[in-house]
């Protein structure tokens, strides 16, 4: 086990200063990292290049978007990937990932957000996704790329992440479906754990939740036709949605979260079924 090649992978766009103390955060590990970098062009590269930290980047240094950039860690020589926002910092300690990983697992993290009491979006995605699980199998679609790992040979096999996916959120899901078609499973594991400062508005979240149903919605059913995600085709009302967004912050928490629950539904199936692309 003493050879095992484990590593951090960190895409960013425009992000430095945050690059900056997701690398801080990851450096008492004592592991290597790599930045992907998605055609920065806030002094990222030279920065790096400066401190001589490790990095790939797209032919011409163009910007292709998260699914693409993760992808640039197809290129490393290493048994497990370990990717994380370059938003976040790293909180977990690695050290008991290294003794007795399965090469056929997908494991997840949790992020901890620390702003969720002043900020409602915030707040409910800490209770979302892998956040309400406990440790152990998890279901595919708690699989979220904010901190995970993946071994490497795994993720080529699956060639990675589908690059259509170059508008906000999608790529994770998809990836995550055609893992569990390979019969992969996924595990949460305390030992990887994040935080997040996230600032994030409600009205922002909702709008890339539209066009994530325009666009990443559609690649996701068009490829996976046998799927019911989201349940978009259900019969549940839309009309109260206008009155769900003025009421949500003057309720209680544990009823704002089912409101923006509800605000996530409409703002998704506006998106699906908006005119086509």
């Amino acid at each position: 086990m003493d050879t095992m090649k484990v590593g951090f992978f960190l895409p960013s766009f425009n992000n430095l200063e945050e690059l900056k103390k997701a690398i801080d955060s990851i450096l008492p590990q004592s592991v290597p990292f790599v930045v992907g970098v998605d055609g920065s062009t806030d002094g990222t590269l030279e920065w790096l290049q400066q401190n001589h930290y490790s990095f790939l980047h797209h032919p011409n240094f163009s910007n292709r978007g998260r699914a693409a950039t993760r992808n640039l860690a197809k290129q490393l020589d290493w048994d497990w990937i370990i990717f994380m926002d370059s938003d976040l910092e790293f909180t977990g300690n690695i050290d008991s990932f290294f003794q007795n990983p399965s090469n056929t697992h997908l494991y997840v993290g949790s992020i901890r957000y620390e702003n969720k009491d002043h900020n409602p979006w915030v707040d409910y995605c800490s209770t979302r996704g892998v956040n309400k699980s406990k440790e152990g199998i998890i279901t595919f679609e708690s699989f979220t790329t904010g901190i995970c790992a993946i071994p490497r040979p795994l993720f080529q096999h699956l060639n990675g992440f589908d690059e259509q996916f170059t508008t906000y959120g999608g790529e994770d899901l998809e990836f995550a479906i055609r893992a569990k078609n390979h019969h992969a499973p996924f595990f949460k594991t305390n030992d990887l754990r994040a935080k997040s400062m996230e600032f994030k508005t409600l009205e922002t979240a909702l709008k890339q939740l539209q066009d994530f149903g325009k666009t990443g919605l559609r690649m996701i059913q068009k490829k996976h036709p046998n799927l019911a995600l989201y349940g978009i085709k259900s019969s549940i009302p839309v009309w109260f949605e206008p009155m769900a967004l003025k009421i949500q912050a003057f309720l209680p928490k544990k009823l704002r979260r089912v409101i923006i629950h509800y605000l996530v539904y409409c703002s998704v199936r506006k998106g699906y079924y908006s005119k086509s692309i």
